[in-house]
């Protein structure tokens, strides 16, 4: 339980999210992961397309810090 909140508290301090709200704005994201069903941490990056005020468009890519990294990645 410790190392989960430790890592959640690393998470909140190293992410990176730059945010806005207006329309035609690019939002870029950065920070940790943590994967339950491998005991994991990995990393992410992400961004974001704001079309409107209510209408965005985004990716983002979560790696793990594993032997294989292609096993236990996603794309989203």
């Amino acid at each position: 339980m410790r190392k989960i909140t430790l890592l959640a508290l690393l998470a909140g301090f190293f992410t990176l999210n730059l945010q806005a709200q207006e329309q035609g704005i690019i939002r870029a994201t950065a920070g940790l992961a943590y994967g339950t069903e491998i005991s994991e941490v990995g990393i992410n990056i992400g961004g974001e397309y704001l079309i409107t005020d209510n209408i965005s468009g985004g990716l983002s890519y979560t790696s793990f810090f594993v032997p294989d990294p292609l096993s236990f990645s996603s794309f989203n």
